[in-house]
């Protein structure tokens, strides 16, 4: 029987890893953009500016959140992905893990 090496335990700490990196950079985009449409509003006495600030204020704490939960998941994940990595097993499900698992720690 064939096993998906998605279906792998670590495979489920490699989607925690990229979930977390869609949501730094979304959340970086979102933080960018705001702070982009808080330069267009040149009155500060007009309620799109006070808007504007509280939309910059809240993608920054989204920006901070999501950058302890990422210190969070890669002090949990990675020491199991390089465990993994010098595992001696040789099967090939295996062997694509550990190039996923490779390519990840790299990427991270």
């Amino acid at each position: 029987m064939e096993v998906s090496i998605f279906q792998h335990p670590l495979c489920s700490s490699t989607k925690k890893m990229c979930i977390v990196q869609m949501l730094t950079g979304l959340c970086g985009a979102g933080s960018r953009l705001s702070h982009c449409l808080g330069t267009l509003v040149q009155d500060t006495s007009s309620p799109c500016h006070a808007v504007a600030t509280q939309c910059q204020a809240t993608w920054e704490e989204l920006v901070k959140a999501t950058t302890n939960v990422s210190t969070v998941v890669k002090a949990q994940v990675i020491p199991s992905l390089q465990e993994m990595n010098t595992a001696s097993e040789t099967d090939t499900d295996t062997q694509k893990v550990h190039e996923h698992t490779q390519v990840f720690i790299c990427a991270v």
